[in-house]
């Protein structure tokens, strides 16, 4: 959102309203105040897992004043004190993993439940004296929509909070999930009405200045320049794709910066397929054509040792708003900020280099010379940048 946006501006026209992941912290603490459900719906990639592991952090901090990660309950269980956090991949589950039909010594039918549930077994209360007070659990579960066969077994854990005739859900037990809509082409099918009814559903959609937020300080220069100056237009192709053909999302743009971080080289031949693999085609285009654009721009060093004599091609940078100009500013803001990685102290003739070209430029320019190198930040232009244009940084 612009400075000036808000929330509701954003989502007034939208039949639909939708949050990025990281609203979700926002969400989640009066929710888990009152137990109600929340299932998060959103597209493949988009950051819900993520959205949601840092919205039960804020939500221990809040609502239970736990500064300390959530136990994970696969591994061990937590004590008085503590948050323990179980995740369920439900297209991997089926009922009987669930719940087990049981006949008792009066031959009575039953239902007993696996020993993964919140409090179904003494295994739950490690502590001498724990009680059920003292045990506070988050489940979440993942890919809720891929198995029908699972919807009633959530429905009741969700809604009655029970499980066949002998499991009660602890009373500090919480329920989250995250799923695709079935219009996602992801495998999803539409949820029962049994598990809509009684759950809070938020569609999440992450969002280019989302996805520079969350993975700030982490992006290699070339992603983050085209995702700055490229938009949704590089982070989103799925419509784009053919169906079961990959694709960019915020979840594989930034696999893809990873593997450039850890030194994968575009120039070998054998990076093509793993990036075509990894965001489809037309991001690999996109990347790969950008890669390239340094070879439009002759020497660099030159326009960096004497940008007066050289004035008509910053100029050119600065107004080319087409897709090669783009294409250009982005390899140029990435290769400068490479720069500074075994030396900080060449931002300060960087910096003023970049001023030349434009605001958002050099804003873009900082961000990636920050990710390079963090020493950059001792540098006295970067003081003197970071007090200039503060509106950009808060």
């Amino acid at each position: 959102m612009s400075n000036t946006e808000t929330w509701w501006d954003r989502v007034k026209d939208e039949a639909v309203a939708t949050v990025t992941p990281e609203e979700l912290k926002e969400i989640a603490p009066p929710l888990e105040e009152e137990k109600q459900p929340l299932i998060v719906i959103g597209g493949s990639g988009h950051g819900k897992t993520e959205g949601l592991e840092q919205a039960n952090a804020e939500m221990r901090k809040l609502n239970y004043g736990y500064e300390e990660p959530a136990v994970d309950c696969m591994v061990d269980r937590p004590r008085k004190g503590q948050h323990g956090y179980i995740n369920f991949n439900s297209s991997s589950r089926e009922p009987e993993d669930m719940a087990l039909p049981n006949f008792g010594d009066l031959q009575r039918y039953e239902s007993t439940v696996t020993t993964a549930l919140p409090g179904a077994d003494d295994s739950w209360y490690p502590d001498k004296g724990m009680t059920e007070d003292d045990l506070v659990v988050t489940v979440n579960v993942e890919e809720i929509a891929k198995n029908v066969n699972n919807y009633k077994v959530w429905a009741q854990l969700f809604n009655e909070r029970s499980l066949g005739t002998n499991y009660r859900v602890p009373k500090h037990t919480w329920f989250t999930a995250t799923g695709n809509r079935s219009s996602d082409n992801a495998g999803a099918h539409d949820l029962f009405s049994d598990l809509v009814s009684r759950s809070t559903i938020v569609y999440c959609k992450s969002t280019v200045e989302a996805f520079l937020n969350y993975h700030r300080g982490e992006l290699h220069p070339l992603i983050e320049t085209i995702v700055k100056y490229q938009g949704d237009q590089f982070l989103f192709t799925q419509e784009d794709e053919a169906s079961g053909k990959a694709f960019a999302s915020p979840r594989t743009v930034a696999k893809a910066s990873r593997f450039l971080n850890n030194g994968m080289d575009l120039s070998n031949r054998i990076a093509y397929p793993i990036m075509l693999g990894t965001i489809g085609l037309k991001a690999t285009t996109e990347l790969m054509a950008t890669w390239r654009a340094y070879e439009r721009l002759g020497d660099i060093d030159e326009m960096l040792n004497d940008p007066v004599a050289h004035k008509d091609k910053i100029d050119q940078l600065r107004s080319d708003n087409s897709h090669n100009g783009r294409q250009t500013l982005c390899s140029v803001i990435a290769m400068l900020g490479k720069r500074v990685k075994k030396d900080a102290t060449q931002f300060n003739r960087l910096i003023k280099f970049v001023n030349r070209i434009d605001e958002e430029a050099a804003v873009t320019f900082v961000n990636c010379a920050l990710q390079a190198n963090d020493k950059v930040r001792k540098e006295s232009e970067f003081v003197k940048h970071y007090a200039d244009n503060q509106m950009f940084y808060f």
